[in-house]
């Protein structure tokens, strides 16, 4: 009997040291708080926190992407010419435009001068300066692959022909001043043609007169006064292209002609102008304004010491504030 009560008192003392933690590594269970067990009154397990997809689902969807067009290969920006210098045609009647491929030539080496961009320049002169030849070098030659920061050049130098009421023709080789609307190129054509090049900066010269004296760069009748509006409205046409700029050698009823060096009195001091500008930025560039300035101011002084008023014109299209044009190194 004292046996046992003795085993019971033991028991119950190692019941009380284990409840108290005195034998290391045991533990008791911790107490279940309100809501922790599976009853009825437990909360819902929140989906958002749950680990991974809710049952049945199949896998998330893979978004649809949009491919991204390759970029176009980098290159440097580029300056192109196309010269046309039609002194004479083979019709009969067509008055010979004195300088005028001489003049086509010089524009082009202008533009083949020294600078910072890739220069080409294509001259299509005399027999070469047919109407078909420079249509297809317009939209194969200038039009192709064109980007914003290239510069295109388009410089003719010849005769020109009334061609109905507000419109007049630029008379390339094979043109019959009689027939110029059929045979040569009107202002309303070379607007369509030039209008398919792309992006690039467009600089139109034309060294031809919208009026005047037969061989001052025109043939056939003179334009009548009251004309002459339509046929400023005519050449704005040209400028209709955004970031064009179109130089004429005078205004309509005037000539144009005359000079010092064969080439013709506009193109020559355009050369020179494009040469003495100053270059602030010593860039190999101008601002197309100023260099306007220096050859209308040059070109209407020397026009009146020769007895007659030549006074070139400029018009600018959309976005064509700042437009810049090569320095010359011709006389370098």
């Amino acid at each position: 009997m004292t046996g046992r009560l003795a085993l019971a008192a033991l028991l119950a003392l190692a019941a009380m040291a284990l409840g108290a933690g005195l034998f290391p590594g045991c533990s008791t269970a911790p107490p279940v708080e309100e809501g922790d067990g599976g009853d009825e009154g437990s909360e819902e397990a929140d989906p958002e926190e749950a680990e991974g997809p809710p049952a049945g689902s199949g896998p998330a969807p893979t978004p649809r992407t949009t491919p991204t067009p390759a970029p176009e290969p980098a290159r440097d920006p580029e300056t192109l010419v196309l010269a046309v210098g039609c002194p004479r045609g083979a019709a009969a009647g067509f008055p010979e435009a004195e300088g005028a491929d001489a003049a086509a030539r010089a524009l082009a080496g202008w533009i083949r001068g020294r600078g910072f961009r890739d220069r080409r320049s294509r001259e299509l002169t005399e027999t070469e300066a047919t109407r078909a030849k420079v249509l297809a070098a317009i939209s194969g030659d200038l039009a192709p692959g064109r980007r914003t920061d290239d510069l295109v050049v388009f410089a003719f130098s010849g005769s020109a022909a009334r061609v109905g009421r507000g419109d007049v023709a630029l008379l390339t080789h094979d043109a019959d001043p009689k027939r110029a609307a059929e045979t040569g190129i009107p202002l309303a054509d070379l607007a369509r043609a030039l209008g398919a090049i792309p992006r690039a900066d467009l600089l139109v010269i034309l060294d031809v007169a919208l009026g005047g004296v037969p061989g001052e760069r025109w043939a056939g009748d003179s334009p009548p006064p009251s004309e002459r509006g339509a046929l400023l409205e005519a050449l704005r046409a040209l400028a209709a292209r955004p970031h064009t700029a179109v130089l004429v050698a005078c205004e309509p009823g005037e000539g144009a002609g005359g000079g010092e060096r064969g080439l013709g009195l506009f193109p020559e001091r355009l050369l020179e102008a494009a040469e003495k500008t100053p270059d602030p930025e010593d860039d190999g560039w101008h601002e197309l304004a100023d260099v306007f300035r220096a050859v209308a101011d040059s070109v209407q002084s020397r026009s009146f010491l020769e007895g007659r008023s030549q006074t070139p014109l400029l018009f600018l299209g959309k976005a064509s504030e700042g437009f810049v044009v090569p320095r010359s190194y011709a006389g370098r």
